[in-house]
């Protein structure tokens, strides 16, 4: 652990969440690969729905098996990256995609995730579900689906989980009740 001792905190919280390749070839922090991939899947995205000339990015790879699979089911996309707040909730977050489903006509909600390997974790649904029901809170008379996208960043292909309405019912009172300790610590 000697070679990590003159570290400053924000770098021992990288070597903690790790490194990855980019496409090309360059060392770089998980954090940042995601970031990357999610403005492309934004960018690509918004070139779908706006048309218009965009400039390609390496990290388009990771992020194309999405909008073909929105395309493929004939999802409406309602907006990338829908600031939401709420203010009895006290919490507020940036939603990665609303689309609709053209047969229901219900909106659902993406995240995207990116890992080594098709994992998801219920802390990825708590965020997913808090924004629901913000959504919900606004007037919607059914609360929206949320769906895990996982992006396996070793074969750039992407792995789908759509949680169940249980799952999510749970998920909120979690939030809910995280959201109510913080305020009681730092009030």
């Amino acid at each position: 652990m000697e070679e990590y001792q003159d570290l400053e905190y924000q770098d021992l919280e990288q070597l903690c969440y790790g490194f990855v390749e980019s496409p090309s070839g360059e060392r770089v922090t998980s954090a940042e690969f995601g970031t990357a991939v999610h403005a492309s899947a934004e960018k690509l995205l918004n070139q779908h729905k706006f048309g218009g000339q965009v400039l390609d990015s390496e990290y388009d790879e990771y992020a194309q098996p999405f909008l073909d699979w929105v395309i493929a089911q004939d999802h409406y996309i309602v907006g990338t990256e829908v600031p939401i707040a709420d203010g009895t909730i006290k919490t507020c977050g940036t939603i990665d995609v609303i689309l609709k489903d053209k047969e229901t006509g219900e909106i659902f909600i993406c995240d995207f995730k990116c890992r080594k390997s098709k994992q998801f974790y219920d802390k990825d649904l708590w965020q997913m579900a808090i924004e629901c029901e913000m959504l919900r809170r606004k007037g919607l008379d059914y609360l929206p689906k949320c769906v895990s996208i996982c992006i396996d960043i070793n074969k750039k292909v992407h792995h789908h989980k759509l949680w169940s309405e249980s799952e999510q019912l749970k998920a909120i009172q979690i939030v809910k009740h995280i959201s109510k300790l913080y305020w009681l610590l730092n009030m």
